[in-house]
């Protein structure tokens, strides 16, 4: 059984044409129910991958990343004790599992 969640990477601020996270949060408050979401969710992530070796989690890299879980094996994350976007941003592929659409397809097609 796998598990598709939304919403685990942080958001690519510059396909929302704001130059930085700060004024991104400020333009997407007229999405009702939106900056809740990306607040932190990644960061359950990433704590999983941190924690779980019997999971096998990997997000494919879309606008705000959809993340899947399923049943498996991977090696677990280090992880400072303060999680925040600057951390994700400088660790974003090794803490999410990061993977592009077309290696998720070649994945899926293997499988």
């Amino acid at each position: 059984m796998n598990v598709a969640i939304c919403i685990c990477g942080e958001p690519r601020m510059k396909e929302y044409g704001a130059a930085s996270l700060k004024k991104f949060r400020e333009d997407i408050k007229q999405y009702q129910g939106f900056y809740g979401l990306v607040g932190d969710v990644w960061k359950e992530w990433v704590r999983l991958r941190s924690s779980r070796s019997d999971l096998s989690m990997f997000v494919i890299d879309t606008d705000c990343g959809l993340g899947v879980i399923q049943k498996g094996n991977q090696d677990t994350i280090n992880l400072p004790e303060n999680l925040d976007f600057s951390y994700l941003s400088n660790n974003r592929k090794k803490c999410l599992n990061l993977i592009t659409v077309k290696e998720w397809m070649t994945k899926t097609n293997n499988e």
